[in-house]
């Protein structure tokens, strides 16, 4: 009997044992999002937002790496190293004034953040948008191209950020992006695209003959670009 317990002792401790050791694996493969109480002062960046309700605020910070519809927000920049003034708030669109080469290199750099305007070249839009099908929950993302009837959207790329899939989402400018129906394109593989791009482009022949024949794969600023374009002319405005 005691043998018994012993041998089901075992098979419990090396279960935990192994639950560790996957638990563990999969945090080193996608990485963990950690939002401490103090944050540094050169996380913050120039920023305005259009709260849920469409009031527009000025102020600083940057997106929230532990939540998908939040930012992280401050009125004034901080002065101090390290601050706890900050909060997080959730926003329908917002937009990150930084330059990404500073934001990228200043851990080995000493680069101080400028809000001068030659300095301010890129600029980061998100918007939050929700029904992207498949049960993917709703949040911000980021729009990566646009033209006349069709906005493309990638998830947000930041520090603190760990995206590994490539995921594009689209919406026509039939309403404003938190109300627009979204369709997901997943760039992991030219078959999965072929398979979503089936679905979402079921409707336009024409463009799924394109699909079908190697266009717009991989993912890349050029095809993305030709993707909606093509969407426009070929399905749209006939």
């Amino acid at each position: 009997m005691v043998v018994v317990k012993l041998i089901g002792m075992k098979k419990i401790v090396l279960a935990i044992i192994l639950s560790c050791f996957i638990i563990g694996q999969v945090k080193a493969q996608f990485g963990s999002r950690v939002l401490n109480d103090e944050q540094s002062k050169a996380s913050f960046v120039k920023l305005t937002y259009h709260s849920m309700n469409d009031s527009v605020v000025n102020g600083y910070g940057f997106p929230n790496p532990t939540s998908i519809k939040h930012i992280v927000f401050s009125k004034e920049r901080p002065t101090e190293k390290k601050t706890k003034d900050w909060q997080s708030i959730k926003v329908k669109y917002a937009e990150f004034y930084y330059n990404k080469l500073a934001m990228q290199t200043r851990s080995v750099y000493n680069i101080k953040y400028s809000e001068k305007k030659l300095f301010l070249t890129d600029t980061l839009r998100v918007y939050y948008i929700k029904g992207k099908g498949s049960g993917i929950s709703n949040g911000l993302e980021a729009l990566s191209y646009e033209n006349n009837n069709v906005r493309l959207y990638e998830p947000i790329r930041w520090e603190g950020f760990n995206v590994y899939a490539k995921l594009v989402y689209m919406q026509t400018k039939n309403e404003e992006p938190i109300n627009s129906k979204t369709h997901f394109l997943n760039y992991n593989n030219q078959k999965a695209f072929m398979r979503s791009s089936k679905r979402v482009f079921k409707g336009c022949s024409k463009l799924v003959q394109k699909i079908k024949k190697g266009a717009y794969f991989p993912k890349s600023r050029k095809n993305l670009k030709q993707l909606a374009d093509d969407y426009e002319s070929l399905c749209m405005l006939n």
